[in-house]
């Protein structure tokens, strides 16, 4: 699979000295990117994933592919949740993270599970 394209920086478990939840991964990834924090998005499959990318002031979503239920990713800080990534994407692209309408994305069979991106 031809990527190399889509990907603009990369930042791994190696490149920090503790790993998630620690937020620092997800600091060194939007940094490496040029971006503040507070307009990007963390897509993750677990729990660990959302504290880190809150932690690190960015916005979490999830997907379902890391054997944690719908509710454990909307309890840790997640503001959407899908099966699918695609699904996910083409919510964020129609509505973004501060969107609160529960829907479905397009003809989609997958449910988006959703809830205000508002963080306190």
């Amino acid at each position: 699979m031809q990527v190399d394209e889509f990907v603009s920086a990369t930042a791994c478990g190696d490149d920090v000295e503790h790993g998630k939840p620690d937020p620092r991964l997800v600091g060194l990834a939007v940094r490496k990117l040029g971006l503040p924090a507070s307009q990007s998005v963390m897509i993750g499959d677990t729990p660990y994933d959302a504290e880190a990318a809150l932690g690190a002031g960015a916005a979490a979503a999830g997907v379902l592919t890391g054997g944690f239920a719908p509710e454990a990713l909307m309890e840790s800080g997640c503001f959407a949740v899908a099966e699918e990534l695609r699904v996910l994407l083409l919510a964020l692209e129609s509505d973004g993270p501060g969107e609160t309408s529960k829907k479905r994305t397009g003809a989609q069979a997958s449910p988006l599970h959703r809830r205000s991106a508002q963080r306190s």
